[in-house]
């Protein structure tokens, strides 16, 4: 316990947000996408940009390369659907959509400027060739109002 003291005082809570998500629950065996901002069912207000950051757990974040020559397994980026629902396994995620926002450099954050009102979104995880994966939790939604 000494030791972990001091690791925890040296190298601040973040060591320990591993072992604090499995206790809580959190740190289940199977990949998941989630958001960590903003929270589901919280109200922003209109005259500021809201925050979006994600995470993943139990998989690869990686930048889609220039040349997709396999698609590597494991490995996968964000994709965030704007008023949208998940899309099922293995579908190609759109491009060039106002309802889908891509994240293929491997970027976890964006500040969206919105309209008031209720907003929903869905953050999907896509591989190289951006079809999303079969594995559950690999699809999170939030639902939000701006005011």
């Amino acid at each position: 316990m000494r030791k972990v003291r001091s690791m925890v005082m040296a190298h601040g809570w973040l060591m320990l947000a591993p072992f604090l998500l499995a206790a809580c629950g959190g740190g289940g065996d199977g990949p998941r996408v989630y958001f960590m901002s903003p929270e589901d069912g919280g109200t922003y207000p209109a005259d500021t940009p809201v925050a979006f950051e994600f995470g993943m757990a139990n998989y690869e974040l990686g930048a889609v390369p220039e040349n997709v020559v396999t698609v590597r397994d494991g490995v996968g980026h964000h994709h965030l659907g704007v008023n949208t629902d998940c899309l099922a396994a293995g579908e190609v995620i759109p491009q060039g959509d106002d309802s889908w926002v891509h994240f293929g450099s491997g970027n976890t954050t964006i500040d969206m400027q919105l309209e008031p009102g209720e907003h929903s979104f869905v953050l999907q995880l896509g591989d190289d060739e951006h079809r999303t994966q079969a594995a559950d939790g690999l699809c999170a939604s939030v639902t939000i109002t701006v005011e």
